[in-house]
């Protein structure tokens, strides 16, 4: 009986040995897995800083490049204004200029006119050309007869581009 228990005892510690031989061993394990979740953890938070630092930066750099795009547009929108400003004043310019041209030439339409006027007033036909009709004389603007005589006064300004012709009933050369 004395050989059986020793067996017994030997079998019970080498169960204990074998137990405590596969807790250790799980332990061990288990030891091994946390550590590699560590790192992998650690491995992670790594990356996330790394990402955190690059997506930082793109947002830095989409900020300058919209930043820079805003100027872009305001000097654009300047550099317009700028251009219509100088066609305004050039339009501008080219009005004023066609105005002068355009009273220049009423000055000349007026000029001839009283030119025409003058000579009208001087030129009678002689008696001895009319070979022995009446007088003739240029129809005056008051009165009918006698030579023709400019109005007292000033003259009514019509705007521009009204027609310069001669109005019936206010002698022959009369310019509106």
């Amino acid at each position: 009986m004395g050989k059986f228990l020793e067996k017994l005892r030997r079998g019970k510690e080498k169960l204990r040995s074998s137990l405590a031989a596969a807790r250790a061993k799980r332990e061990i394990k288990a030891a091994i897995n946390e550590q590699k979740r560590q790192g992998q953890r650690q491995k992670r938070q790594r990356r996330e800083k790394i990402e955190a630092t690059f997506t930082n930066i793109a947002a830095k750099r989409e900020e300058k490049e919209i930043e820079k795009r805003e100027i872009q547009r305001e000097k654009a929108f300047e550099q317009r204004a700028v251009k219509i400003e100088k066609k305004e004043l050039a339009i501008a310019k080219v009005r004023e200029a066609q105005l002068k041209r355009a009273r220049a030439e009423a000055g000349i339409f007026k000029a001839r006119a009283q030119r025409v006027k003058a000579v009208q007033s001087i030129r009678r036909p002689l008696p001895s050309l009319n070979l022995g009709g009446p007088i003739v004389q240029p129809r005056s603007s008051v009165t009918g007869f006698g030579p023709t005589t400019q109005k007292k006064g000033k003259k009514k300004k019509r705007p521009m581009g009204f027609s310069q012709q001669p109005t019936p009933g206010l002698g022959r050369f009369r310019v509106l």
